[in-house]
């Protein structure tokens, strides 16, 4: 399971944009909330940044994913976010009800999550519209549960083997399972919720995206959706052997036959290859979003330097351009040499002060980024553009993502997520093969399928490939459905499990091919000939269908009256339509907080497996 690194936000004011005379204190509480909010998340960071310099002794170990699991109060962010999520929605949709009128258009700042540059690390995107904060606070909300998830499961341990635990306390450890994947799909749901519906209302809204992070496009957030969903499933898996393994006598040389009361070695396989087919599918939509960004680099370089220094889109670094930025950096420089440093952190990409030399690169990183200082007089809202249709809240509102104000084409999906993705992917294929073969050999008796099968996934466990990428990730974690005993973890990876793995795939395939030298003589199916006969694969879990909360004020929420005397309340909402002019752009209209369509959730509501 991957730890994610959660993002910082830069500090902003609702009132300092917001005009309202009803409302001061609702969008007052707003501020504070996303405060607190902000708080956390830099705490997180900065715990994060400290366990990572400690433990970074090379090059490769800077790329392990530490995250801080066991030291972070992930439930805290949570809160933070829940409590944030519905004063944001009541904004919004105040905005579209002219309940609050926009001064200037506002800039929300976020740090990436899951893209980095190669030279600066996460990014400090600075976006323009309440589109950018509702979707980068689902974003946070949603990576923050699958790392609450992680943080359970990995606190655990390999409880599965170990007979001194009372019946009461496996089953406290089964049900603390069954929640993380319960969570998992919850997060799921949320991206999902992002990909399929947020993301494309705010394009129908401005017409474009193009200037958003990695992080946010369709294609990131339906590939951590599927994620989340097959971590989910390693989960179910790893709960559904949990009896037999508990269970088991032989603990040391599993073999052929398959101990009475074990799980269909059938139904494992397809659960194995359902994993498989979500992580690969995740795979390549992160891959996408990858050569996406590079294209467009490679693009916007060359309209660069076609358009000189005045050109439209995307400009490149022409002389001109480089001439006045330069003269940017060197006159910021003179007017903030007196003060120092102390506040670099909040519009570039670094931390606090330092020497001379951190300091140009970090006021460097600023311009770039499309850094604006707190006191810089903001800038008044353009004209709605034709693509967004108008609407009622301003321009601001509408606002599309510009290229000028923030720069993604140097941002690419982190190498140690697609690093793992990758193991992943290998690992649970090596770990369908074992079950497909142990059911050939058990239930079919077809022992010549069964090695080829076996050999298969020792091909899988035992390549260089696998080996290359366990050896540069560190604090992951695989569900297994091994029955050796498990081993102590190494300092990288998951590299114990691994060997465990490919010590039972060994046995069972030394037992299948001592069973067909002396009994059986069937002929081995070569591999392309059992690959082409591999099934499809099998979920044990859904995506947790998501819907907004209802709002904390405003429209959607209990007993508002519009300006216009209009029943946007939640008990009057069901009374219009979806398409209905007066709700069509307002949102968490459906007055959930996990579920859909607005209904009651009961104790236990959707754990059925």
């Amino acid at each position: 399971m991957y730890i994610y690194d959660l993002p910082t936000t830069g500090t902003i004011s609702f009132s300092d944009f917001l005009v309202t005379t009803d409302l001061v204190s609702q969008v007052s509480q707003t501020t504070q909330l996303r405060a607190r909010l902000r708080a956390v998340l830099k705490e997180n960071r900065a715990g994060t940044s400290i366990l990572s310099s400690s433990s970074a002794t090379s090059s490769s170990q800077a790329e392990c994913n530490d995250g801080g699991v066991g030291n972070t109060d992930w439930l805290t962010i949570i809160k933070r976010i829940e409590e944030y999520l519905p004063n944001l929605l009541a904004v919004f949709n105040s905005v579209q009800t002219d309940d609050l009128i926009l001064r200037y258009e506002p800039v929300f700042s976020w740090r990436t999550s899951i893209s980095s540059s190669r030279f600066r690390g996460p990014g400090r995107m600075e976006l323009a519209g309440l589109y950018y904060e509702l979707a980068s606070t689902l974003l946070t909300y949603s990576l923050t549960l699958s790392n609450f998830a992680t943080a359970a499961v990995n606190g655990l341990g390999s409880f599965e083997t170990n007979r001194s635990l009372s019946s009461q306390q496996r089953k406290d450890k089964d049900d603390k399972l069954r929640w993380a994947a319960d969570t998992l799909c919850r997060a799921s749901g949320i991206l999902l919720y992002l990909s399929t519906e947020l993301l494309p209302k705010w394009k129908d809204s401005v017409g474009s995206l193009d200037g958003l992070p990695p992080d946010l496009t369709q294609e990131a957030t339906l590939g951590l959706s599927k994620v989340c969903l097959a971590e989910a499933q390693a989960l179910a898996i790893r709960k559904l052997v949990s009896p037999s393994l508990a269970s088991s006598v032989d603990r040391v040389t599993p073999g052929p036959p398959l101990e009475k009361g074990h799980p269909s070695a059938s139904l494992l396989a397809k659960l194995h290859l359902c994993v498989v087919e979500d992580i690969e599918a995740s795979l390549a939509l992160m891959r996408t979003v990858g050569e996406k960004g590079r294209l467009k680099g490679k693009k916007g370089g060359v309209g660069g330097r076609k358009a000189g220094g005045g050109g439209g889109g995307e400009p490149g670094l022409s002389a001109n351009y480089e001439h006045e930025l330069s003269s940017r950096i060197s006159e910021t420089n003179d007017a903030i040499a007196p003060m120092g440093l102390g506040d670099a952190e909040e519009g570039g990409a670094g931390g606090g002060g330092g020497g001379g030399g951190v300091g140009k690169k970090k006021l460097f990183g600023k311009f770039k980024l499309g850094h604006k200082g707190k006191n810089d007089a903001p800038s008044p809202s353009p004209s709605p553009s034709p693509a967004g249709g108008g609407g009622r809240g301003g321009g601001g509102f509408y606002s599309a993502p510009s290229t000028t104000t923030s720069s993604n084409s140097d941002l690419e999906i982190s190498s140690s997520l697609l690093k793992y993705l990758s193991f992943s992917s290998q690992f649970h294929r090596a770990i369908a093969y074992k079950w497909l073969a142990i059911d050939s050999g058990e239930s079919s008796n077809k022992i010549g399928t069964a090695i080829s099968l076996l050999s298969l996934s020792t091909s899988i466990l035992s390549s260089s490939t696998l080996r290359d990428l366990t050896s540069s990730l560190c604090n992951i974690s695989i569900s297994s459905s091994t029955l050796l005993p498990t081993k102590k973890r190494g300092k990288t990876g998951d590299r114990g499990v691994v060997d465990q793995e490919l010590a039972t795939v060994e046995h069972w395939l030394q037992s299948y091919k001592k069973l067909n030298d002396t009994v059986s003589f069937q002929p081995i199916p070569p591999a392309a000939e059992v690959q082409a006969k591999v099934p499809a694969g099998r979920a044990a879990l859904l995506v947790k269908k998501y819907s907004l909360p209802s709002p904390g004020w405003g429209p959607g929420s209990e007993g508002y009256r519009g300006r216009g005397g209009e029943g946007l309340s939640r008990e009057e909402m069901h009374l219009l339509g979806e398409e209905h002019p007066a709700r069509r752009n307002l949102v968490g209209m459906d007055g959930g907080g996990g579920g859909g369509g607005g209904r009651v959730a009961y104790a236990g509501q959707g754990a059925y497996y």
